[in-house]
Formats: structure tokens, sequence, C-alpha cells
């Protein structure tokens, strides 16, 4: 249906740049996880050619073989991994790990420790290559992919912020999936921590923004035109290294990054328009959030290649790009709720035009499905399924003042409290 010509839009294939990940964005927060597991199957499928791919292209700096796997900015169902053609954004070697996010995510939102055992191998892998692959900036003496190329944009370099963000997140990942299973004592987790610590990490530029290169451009102050592309705010979203409100150097960086997104400004493709929205969600800016909304909901012509909607609310590119539409319903979600910090957050970033709603049988973070009402910006009614029987963190404004039926509530701080939780039972919270 798709794929009716012998070149096809794209190359009929998938990038792992961005948009095969917003595809997904969707599935854990809205409760279909399992139209997720397509997504990750896909990801383990890739590991062999992965492999193959890491051993004929990459080497240690020493000269050594690596280990592990890696797949680039396209990828296919017959297990292309390689480096895409020269006249393309080729060399984009961490997409085999933002794509082993999302079996992170399955993970976190459903605590399935099967689940988690079956895909360990292929994260474990995907995060042995960069510990391999790592060069060590005699600048500083840190750890960088080296060379790293910001996606579509340029230029190569030490340690570009995207690549950085996205191995600090994997090796993050693979710590923690580590203890979930009790092997955080095996060789290749110390390995793992060992480079995490020494990683180059997030920089503010002079200009006060957050930086695209370890080392200044001047792109990257002017914006280059409103460029499409921000994908070094990954340490924000879909990553979790940065949290807004969790430690003042957090909040540091969320400013540069505010200063980033206004740089760049709101226009661009459908699905760069979504992303923006989910980091204005993440920087709990609800109105300029819904402002994205609107504008990638506005109707436009056929061909135009001005971020919108056709007839049919088909993200408008040419042909269309679907991640348009997943990445606003993902956005959607994030406006409503958010639980990457560590508890969940009841309406981080709610526009003044939704000053009344509900939602229902939204997922956080724990395997916790929630229901909530508001009126007039301050929630009225909140119930929470415990379908593993986690403890329960949530945050909001006054949130020692709420009280939970069948559970004592301990207060970690005027906006955050926690209660122990019975799997299958539900609490209502007022």
């Amino acid at each position: 249906v798709w794929g009716e010509r012998l070149s096809n839009p794209w190359n009929a294939d998938y990038h792992t740049n961005i948009n095969i990940q917003m595809n997904y964005w969707p599935t854990q927060p809205t409760n279909l996880s399992p139209c997720h597991l397509p997504m990750v199957e896909y990801v383990r499928s890739l590991v062999p050619r992965g492999k193959y791919t890491a051993q004929q292209y990459y080497c240690k700096p020493d000269g050594g073989n690596v280990r592990g796997w890696v797949t680039h900015h396209e990828n296919n169902i017959w297990g292309n991994t390689a480096p895409a053609k020269k006249s393309t954004p080729h060399h984009f070697p961490a997409g085999a790990i933002w794509m082993c996010q999302d079996i992170w995510e399955y993970y976190q939102f459903n605590l399935d420790k099967d689940f988690l055992k079956k895909y360990y191998d292929t994260m474990l892998d995907a995060a042995l290559f960069w510990v391999d692959n790592l060069w060590t900036d005699e600048r500083d003496g840190t750890l960088v992919a080296n060379p790293s190329h910001s996606p579509e944009h340029g230029e190569f370099s030490l340690g570009c912020s995207t690549s950085q963000a996205m191995i600090c997140e994997m090796f993050d990942m693979m710590i923690k999936a580590s203890k979930e299973l009790g092997r955080d004592k095996d060789p290749e987790i110390t390995e793992i921590a060992t480079a995490m610590s020494k990683l180059s990490g997030p920089k503010i530029g002079l200009g006060g923004q957050f930086m695209e290169w370890k080392d200044e451009v001047t792109k990257d102050v002017t914006g280059d035109g409103g460029h499409r592309h921000t994908n070094h705010l990954f340490w924000l979203h879909p990553g979790s290294q940065i949290v807004i409100g969790r430690s003042e150097q957090d909040d540091k960086y969320a400013d540069a990054m505010k200063v980033t997104l206004n740089t760049r400004g709101d226009e661009g493709t459908g699905w760069s328009k979504a992303w923006k929205l989910n980091f204005w969600a993440r920087l709990h800016d609800g109105n300029r959030s819904h402002k994205l909304l609107r504008s990638a909901m506005k109707l436009t012509v056929p061909g135009s290649h001005v971020g919108g909607v056709y007839t049919n609310l088909f993200d408008a590119h040419p042909p269309f790009q679907i991640d348009g539409n997943f990445g606003c319903t993902a956005g959607i979600a994030e406006m409503l709720m958010q639980s990457q910090g560590g508890y969940i957050e009841l309406l981080p970033a709610l526009p003044d035009a939704w000053k009344n709603g509900s939602f229902k049988g939204m997922k956080a973070r724990g395997n916790f499905e929630v229901d909530a009402a508001w009126t007039d910006g301050k929630i009225t009614a909140v119930e929470i399924l415990s379908n593993s029987g986690a403890e329960c963190v949530i945050k909001y404004p006054n949130a020692k003042e709420l009280k939970v039926s069948g559970a004592k509530v301990k207060v970690l701080a005027d906006d955050q409290i926690s209660f122990a939780t019975v799997k299958g039972k539900r609490y209502t919270i007022k």
C-alpha cells in the first residue's frame, strides 16, 4: 500500500534519528502497551546484522575489535544496519541505543521482568558497543563519540550533545535494568558505569543556549534559520537525564533549552513541531505546548512542506509523515501527566485553554493506571490502579494536603507524597 514504487519516498525504510521512535512515544502513556511490542521485536531483529556492521565499520581506539551491535540513520526489515549513502545524513551510529529506549520504556510502564530478561542482551550489546567505541578527548579527559554528527545539521566533531545524551541515557538504562534483574555486579555493568562517569556532559554556551556541539559553533547561537532538528535536547525528552524541578543544575539546563527553542522558533515539519510540543510540555509550559499543537493541526494544502495537516488529518510533508500525528498525541499525554522523574506528576503543563477537564486510563511508569479530573486548573479527583504493587510517588502543588484512601501517606516534600500499594487495588486521592 505504502511502497508501490521501485523508488519510494525515504527509501521506504525506517529512519532512526527521530522518526520511527516518535511513532511509538504515545504507546505507553496512552495505555496501549501491546502496540509497542512490534517495535521492540523489530529492534531485536536488527542485532545479528548490527553485530556484523559493528565489526566491519568500527574498532576500538587502540585498534581492537568492538563488542555489540550498531545501526545507523536508515534500516529496514531486511536487516540493513550500515551507514546510508553519502548524500544523506549517513553518520548516525546512535540508532541502536535510541531504539533500545523502547525496551526500557516498555519495562518501566509494565514492570514485566520476564520481558526484561528476554531483551536484556539486546540492550547490553548496544551499550557495550559504545563502551568500546568511545574516545578520550585529550583536552579535558572526558569520553566522547568520535566522530559525531548532530543529525541532519552537522558539524562533524568530538562529542556532539545528541550523541552524548543518547549514550548517557543508554548507560543509565543498562545500569537500572541490571539492578532490576540482580545483575548489577556483572563486570560489563562495572565497565558501563565507569564509562558513564567519564562521559562529556551537557554545556551552556556563550549565548545562554543549550549547546548542540561540545565546541561553540555560531549557528548554534543563530538557530541556523530555524533548523527543524533539535535532537541535542534529547537530554530532556525523550531522555530523562534532565528533569525540570529536580535540581538547580537541571533548571539551569532547562532555561538554556528555552533559549535554544526560542532561537529555533516554532516552525518546521510536522514531526519537528510535535517534538517541540513535547519539549515545552517537559519544560512545564502548557500554553506554548498548546500553541504548537494548534499549529500542528492547522490545515495545509497537498504538497506543502510546511507543518500542518491535510484534509484527512495526515501530518503534512509530502507524501505525509505519520510520526507528526503520533508525536502530537504523545505531547498531549505529556501535558496531562509525566512520570520520567521517578514520580507521577499531575497536570505538569496544563494550558489555560484546558482549565476544566478529565482523563481516564492513562499510564504512568511503575505500572499505574490513572484517572483524573480538574476544575479551574486544580485537581478535583484522582484514582490510581496499581497493577504491580509498586511504591507510588505523586508530585502536585501542596501534595502534602492530599489524602489517599486505604493507604498511609508519607510526605516527601511540600509537593511530593508517597504510599505503598497493593497489586490490583484502586486508590482514591482527594
